[in-house]
Parts: C-alpha cells; sequence; structure tokens
C-alpha cells in the first residue's frame, strides 16, 4: 500500500489463439499529485468509497484517468508459456509507479527462464485461482519475466507461490573431511 503517480496494469488471458495481453497505465493527471493505491485479495467494508482496477486486485482512493494509447492489446501464439515485458517512464525521474501484473489461470512466473528483470522482489498473492505479481516501483522502471502454464495434475496449491519470482538463498558452502581410523573417528567442518 502506499501513494503512487500511475498504476500499470498487465492482465493476461488465455484466449484461442495463445495469450493474449491487456496493457493500461492510468494517472491521477499533471497537477493531482500520487493517490493511495493497495492490492490483494480480500474484502473490503461496503460504501469504502474506493476505486477498483485489473479486476478489484487494486483499489485506490482517486478514479484514476487511462493515459492516451491504453489499453494495448498484445498476442502470443504459444498456448503454453510467454515472456511478460512492461517499461514505463513516468512524468518525474522520482514518481512512484505500481507495476500490477495478472496472470491466467493456472499459469505461474518462472525465474529460472530468461529474461528476468526485476526493480524490486515483488508482491504475489492470488485471486480467483489466478497469480497477482505487484511490483511498487519508483522512477523509470522496466520488468520482465517468463510464464509458463502448470501441468494438469498440478495447482498453485502445489507451488510456494509468494517465493516464485523471490531469489534464492544463497549459503554458505560446506567442506567437510572425515578420516575414519578404525577406533578413532575425526571430522572437520569448515
Amino acid at each position: 500500500m502506499g501513494y503512487f503517480a500511475n498504476l500499470y496494469t498487465v492482465q493476461v488471458e488465455e484466449n484461442k489463439k495463445g495469450i493474449q495481453t491487456e496493457l493500461r497505465v492510468y494517472g491521477k493527471g499533471l497537477q493531482d499529485g500520487a493517490a493511495y493505491v493497495c492490492w490483494g485479495d480480500g474484502v473490503r467494508q461496503p460504501n469504502n468509497k474506493l476505486h477498483e482496477y485489473a479486476d478489484g486486485t487494486v483499489v485506490c482512493d482517486a478514479e484514476l484517468k487511462l493515459l492516451t494509447g491504453y489499453p494495448y492489446l498484445e498476442q502470443s501464439e504459444d498456448p503454453h508459456q510467454c515472456i511478460l515485458e512492461a517499461t514505463f517512464n513516468p512524468m518525474h525521474k522520482d514518481d512512484a509507479v505500481l507495476m500490477h501484473f495478472m496472470l491466467p489461470k493456472r499459469f505461474i512466473p518462472r525465474k529460472d527462464l530468461k529474461p528476468l528483470v526485476q526493480p524490486v522482489s515483488p508482491y504475489i498473492f492470488s485471486h480467483k485461482e489466478r497469480l497477482c505479481i505487484v511490483y511498487p516501483c519508483k522512477g523509470p522502471t522496466t520488468v520482465q519475466f517468463a510464464i509458463s502454464k502448470i501441468k494438469e495434475h498440478e495447482s498453485l496449491k502445489d507451488f510456494q507461490t509468494e517465493r516464485l519470482l523471490h531469489p534464492d538463498e544463497v549459503r554458505a558452502a560446506k567442506v567437510e573431511l572425515e578420516i575414519n581410523f578404525i577406533i578413532f573417528k575425526f571430522k572437520i567442518t569448515l
């Protein structure tokens, strides 16, 4: 949650031709400053006067204006995987931008495929059997990652979804030497 000058949404849908991506960029206007934006799956109180975006997974205290040239549609012919790319340069170099991706049902992000460009570690949550990936950013921003469809026998519950795009933990190398002299056992760990 926070104050953002722009909201960049990428809604990805599976269709008969493959995978369709719809990009939208919203802003408050030249003089209006930042809007309070929050994201996540849950139930909000009625009459809260919040405006919904991206199937209700993002809400805002202001009605945001769709920027000229949007929505923009892209089509990928591969029905099982594609690369998602989003680049945005806000009006001011220090403006906060919320990058929000909504994947199709049964798709997950892949950190093991290239390219993988992330400005920050993302927030990942599920909404109606779809994963949402959110990057709160500042200034010019580029996000790139691959998505792929999970196998028929798998479900989103089989994955640790909140960690799918987070860096793996780096563990210190452990060297062990064990010498066994029948009676004595000597072990050194470095």
